[in-house]
């Protein structure tokens, strides 16, 4: 496991529960998207999960899940283990997120896009969200983003005004890393 720890200097004020969950939905996202951008391995299921989320600084750490090995990877049975390990530790942590790939059909076009999912919990809101997003693989000419992310809560799609409350709040967690930025412009096509 990888812990990112910042120490507190000075008192420091809570973020709201959908800001925290949300910006470490967009820092999750944006870590994966990085990895997978470069198209040289396939998509792990990783999960973050979160402590003591100030406006400076949080305790956060990455876990990949890889079963049954890390040899003989099964991508189905990782993401359910990575959920169940994540839904396990939420007690102790403040909020988890899920990051994992998978295929959707868009609209009605006969075939299945890829899809990078983005499971969001925290220990203050229920049901959980979900973040999808369509992109093109590197394979298939280069990474791209595809549209822009669409939020469910509860798996039922959210009103246009507060999709895009969650959707400013999630692009802050993208900019918490500065090679994302760099990159967004270009994976957006």
């Amino acid at each position: 496991m990888l812990s990112l720890t910042k120490t507190k200097k000075e008192i420091e004020y809570d973020l709201p529960p959908i800001d925290r969950a949300m910006r470490l939905a967009g820092f999750a996202f944006a870590q994966v998207t990085s990895s997978l951008a470069e198209g040289t391995a396939p998509l792990i299921p990783t999960g973050y999960v979160e402590r003591n989320a100030g406006l400076r600084s949080a305790e956060r750490i990455m876990v990949r899940f890889m079963y049954p090995s890390a040899e003989a990877i099964d991508l189905a049975l990782s993401t359910c283990e990575g959920r169940s390990a994540l839904m396990a530790k939420l007690p102790e942590y403040d909020s988890s997120v899920l990051v994992f790939g998978g295929y959707l059909r868009r609209s009605l076009a006969p075939s299945k896009s890829d899809v990078l999912i983005v499971e969001i919990n925290d220990v203050a809101f229920e049901p959980r969200f979900k973040v999808i997003q369509y992109y093109q693989p590197h394979a298939a000419g280069g990474f791209k983003l595809l549209g822009s992310p669409t939020f469910l809560q509860d798996d039922d799609p959210l009103d246009p005004v507060r999709e895009a409350e969650l959707a400013a709040r999630f692009l802050d967690g993208t900019k918490c890393d500065s090679l994302v930025e760099k990159a967004w412009a270009a994976w957006r096509g």
